[in-house]
């Protein structure tokens, strides 16, 4: 397993939240399916 260090706790809870946010104006616009399968596709790409 990897250690983290505070700054990257703190990061990837920055991170988190702020992909939630995004996630939550697109549900209001109604354009989540389509950016979420294009999330999807590049997290399998990348990891």
């Amino acid at each position: 397993m990897q250690v983290f260090d505070v700054k990257n706790i703190k990061f990837n809870i920055f991170l988190r939240k702020s992909i939630f946010f995004v996630f939550e104006i697109l549900l209001k616009n109604g354009l989540f399916e389509r950016v979420f399968f294009a999330y999807l596709l590049k997290n399998t790409l990348v990891f």
